[in-house]
């Protein structure tokens, strides 16, 4: 566990870290503009697609953008 995690883990209850609250936002699913490209995720993966651990990077305009355009359709249409 990472320092800053433990120490914010060690000085709360563990109690405070059993629930996970969604809340809405009001920028729905148009999340682009809300980091820079590539994003640290990608940054990450690449290099792990360089050491072999992983085949293949998950990018944001491939994977991610799609997927929220579909779920942002579907609230559109209220299913």
């Amino acid at each position: 566990m990472r320092r800053l995690d433990r120490d914010c883990f060690e000085a709360r209850n563990a109690q405070a870290f059993r629930v996970e609250c969604l809340r809405p936002v009001r920028y729905g699913l148009d999340i682009g503009h809300r980091f820079r490209h590539p994003s640290v995720y990608e940054l990450y993966g690449e290099k792990q697609v360089a050491a072999g651990i992983y085949n293949e990077v998950i990018r944001f305009r491939e994977h991610i953008a799609p997927l929220a355009a579909h779920l942002d359709l579907r609230i559109a249409a209220g299913s």
